[in-house]
């Protein structure tokens, strides 16, 4: 008996069968094991000033990059905006437009950047929206 089978375009397996959203969750290879054990919280890495620092040293394009697109994003009339954002666009930036993945962000360092915009480009002050932060106390003028 020739019996037909609707392929899953994902894991291959029968679409039809009763059970396939068990073990195929939409993605190509189907759904993974899940592992023995899963954590609920992880270890999220001290930040400090002088990791800051010592990352804004070793990486001064992209403070470069940030100043450049903070600046635009004023000039064009943004009274208020997100780091985040802004580090958003350079990835767009360094990926799409240039065509080349040199900077490796660390997101733990949002803070420190929107404050030390702020700080030194006054045309910048109270763009970011700041929350109570390490940060505060860590990063002057």
């Amino acid at each position: 008996m020739n019996e037909y089978i609707n392929p899953c375009l994902f894991c291959g397996g029968n679409r039809d069968e009763p059970d396939h959203l068990q073990h195929c969750d939409g993605r190509q290879g189907g759904r993974p094991e899940p592992p023995a054990r899963v954590y609920a919280f992880h270890k999220i890495p001290a930040v400090s000033r002088e990791a800051f620092e010592r990352y804004h040293a070793e990486n001064p394009e992209i403070y470069v990059k940030l100043v450049e697109f903070s600046l635009q994003a004023a000039r064009a009339g943004a009274r208020h905006f997100g780091i985040r954002m802004i580090y958003e666009r350079l990835r767009w930036y360094t990926r799409i437009e240039a065509r080349n993945d040199i900077f490796k962000l660390n997101d733990h360092y949002h803070a420190f950047y929107a404050r030390k915009l702020m700080n030194e480009y006054p045309e910048l002050a109270g763009m970011f929206e700041t929350r109570s932060s390490k940060a505060d106390e860590e990063v002057s003028a």
